[in-house]
C-alpha cells in the first residue's frame, strides 16, 4: 500500500477556489443570479473554507499555552514589520531576528513543523548594525517547544502514525481532510512536542541527527529496531517568514533518528 500524501492547507485553499469559479461565484458578483444549485453549492463551499480556515489556524496552541503568557514570552515574527532601533523593515526585518535563532532544538522543530509565517522567537533587542539579542539569553535548546505554532499539514501521516500521533482508520485515505482533522488535534500536536523535546542530539554540539527516547515500559515492547527519519531534501531554507511552503516528506519508526539539513 503506497504512503498517504499529506495534503496542504494551501492545496485545499486552491481547490476550495476553483470549485468556486466553477459555479460561477466571485465575490463581488451578484448572488442572486445565481441558479438554486449555485446558490446552495457557493453556502457549502464557503462554509467548508470557513471550517478549513479554523483548522489552519494556530490560535488553539497559544489559548492552550495561555494568551496572555504566550504574549508576554514570545514574538510571532510576522507580527514583526518594524523596530525602534533597528533600520531594518519588513521581511528583512523577521530574517535578521530569525538568522539570529542558532542551530537548536527550538529553530529546528519549527523548521520542521511549522509555517515560516508561524515562527516565534523570545522578545529580543536591537542593537547597532541591527544586531539581534534575545532578552534574558535563553537555551534555545532546552525552552519548551509547548508555545510553538505547529501546522497540521507540516506533519507527514506516516510520521503521525509511527510516532503514536493519531490513529488512521480506513476510510481516512481517501479523506485528507480527515486526517487533518486527526493531526491538527491539541493532543496529537502536544505529543508532538513532547516526544522532540524528549529526543537527545545522536552528535553533541549537532541537531541534524535526533534519537526519539522511549520511556522504559513502551522500549519493553518495543522491536528494537531503527529507522531514519530524512528530512535532508524536503525542509526548504525560508526566503520570508511570511511565505507558505509545502511541507517536509518524512519517514520514521517508533524508535526513530530524525536528520535535518540547511540546504535549500
Amino acid at each position: 500500500m503506497s504512503p498517504l500524501k499529506t495534503i496542504t492547507f494551501e492545496e485545499l485553499r486552491e481547490r476550495n477556489e476553483n470549485a468556486l469559479t466553477r459555479v460561477n461565484y466571485t465575490p463581488e458578483g451578484d448572488f442572486s443570479v445565481l441558479t438554486a444549485y449555485q446558490r446552495r453549492r457557493v453556502q457549502q463551499l464557503l462554509t467548508d473554507r470557513a471550517h478549513l480556515e479554523d483548522l489552519a489556524s494556530t490560535q488553539n496552541q497559544r489559548e492552550s499555552y495561555g494568551i496572555e503568557h504566550w504574549h508576554s514570552q514570545f514574538v510571532r515574527l510576522r507580527d514583526t514589520g518594524t523596530h525602534p532601533d533597528s533600520t531594518l523593515e519588513g521581511d528583512e526585518l523577521r530574517q535578521r531576528i530569525w538568522d539570529a535563532v542558532p542551530n537548536s532544538r527550538f529553530r529546528r522543530f519549527q523548521e520542521a513543523f511549522c509555517h515560516p509565517h508561524q515562527f516565534i522567537a523570545p522578545p529580543f533587542k536591537i542593537h547597532e548594525g541591527n544586531r539581534v539579542e534575545f532578552t534574558g539569553n535563553p537555551d534555545f535548546n532546552t525552552i519548551s517547544l509547548e508555545p510553538c505554532l505547529v501546522s497540521a499539514d507540516r506533519i507527514p501521516e506516516k510520521l503521525a502514525e509511527d510516532l503514536g500521533l493519531v490513529e488512521l482508520e480506513e476510510s481516512d485515505r481517501s479523506h485528507p481532510y480527515e486526517r487533518l482533522k486527526k493531526k491538527a488535534e491539541l493532543h496529537a500536536i502536544a505529543r508532538l512536542k513532547k516526544i522532540w523535546e524528549s529526543a537527545v542530539p545522536l552528535q553533541r554540539g549537532h541537531h541534524r541527527i535526533l534519537a526519539i527516547q522511549r520511556t522504559p515500559a513502551a522500549a519493553l515492547c518495543a522491536t528494537f529496531q531503527k529507522r531514519v527519519f530524512r528530512t535532508s531534501e524536503n525542509i526548504p531554507r525560508s526566503k520570508s517568514i511570511q511565505q507558505r511552503d509545502r511541507p517536509a516528506r518524512q519517514t520514521a519508526g517508533r524508535i526513530a533518528a530524525a536528520e535535518y539539513s540547511d540546504r535549500p
